[in-house]
């Protein structure tokens, strides 16, 4: 399989940002620095990463995920599938999915946030 050709998605005007921070102790199989983190919503790609080594030598990955929605005073209710490509593995994998939650910080630089990938 050949690395994924994911794009944010352009003419984008996003109301709403998410963060998301998953470190290497998290992810399905070795980071390597060719991977790729996406996240997608209806399969719009809303977010992407790639992995960076902190100051812990623990490789993470930082992501802002943003949607749009057309008031925004409404609640945003969409659903998130977070996508790893490894590049040793030429394999892609899914997150289950998780709510969007406006504002929230899912992981940190100390903590990862943890998923199950299928």
């Amino acid at each position: 399989d050949e690395r994924p050709d994911w794009k944010v998605i352009e003419d984008y005007n996003p109301t709403a940002y998410m963060l998301l921070t998953i470190d290497e102790d998290n992810m399905p199989v070795a980071v390597s620095d060719g991977d790729l983190l996406g996240a997608f919503v209806g399969g719009e790609c809303r977010g992407l990463a790639r992995p960076a080594k902190g100051i812990d030598d623990v490789m993470r990955f930082y992501m802002t995920i943003c949607t749009c929605e057309e008031d925004e005073h409404e609640n945003v209710q969409d659903m998130v599938v977070v996508k790893y490509y490894s590049a040793a593995k030429h394999r892609i994998y899914e997150s289950e999915e998780f709510k969007f939650v406006q504002g929230q910080a899912l992981g940190s630089s100390t903590e990862s946030y943890s998923t199950k990938w299928k």
